[in-house]
């Protein structure tokens, strides 16, 4: 994933606090936070910063969101988030295509100024 020099400036600190040849950067002791741990802490973060919290899951697909919507293609996709199998790599280009069509509907009616009809067939 590509990095910002002050990220690479903050993960570098970070990485000289860590154990030796260490893949985690979070701890708790010796031993990598939980997830549930994690975003129990990044969710007091976001708290303390006045911004919307977004799971460690949800991160990670805004991220693979991103990258595929920028042409990143099925396969570096998938090394980069660590599939085993292309296939579970689609199924979030899958639901991320379904987004995008989504979005450019939105972006349509919002141009030509249509309101989306609701359904009130329950109501009758």
């Amino acid at each position: 994933m590509p990095l910002t020099p002050a990220t690479k400036a903050i993960l570098s600190r970070i990485r000289k606090l860590q154990p030796d040849n260490q893949e985690f950067i979070f701890y708790r002791g010796d031993s990598p936070l939980a997830t549930v741990t994690f975003n129990r802490r990044l969710k007091k973060c976001c708290e303390d910063l006045g911004i919307e919290y977004r799971s460690s899951h949800k991160l990670r697909f805004s991220t693979a969101s991103i990258m595929y919507k920028n042409g990143m293609e099925d396969t570096e996709l998938q090394k980069l988030l660590g599939h085993k199998s292309v296939k579970t790599t689609q199924v979030y280009t899958n639901i991320m295509d379904m987004t995008i069509v989504h979005d450019l509907e939105k972006m349509k009616q919002a141009t030509l100024g249509i309101k989306k009809k609701t359904d009130n067939s329950f109501n009758k």
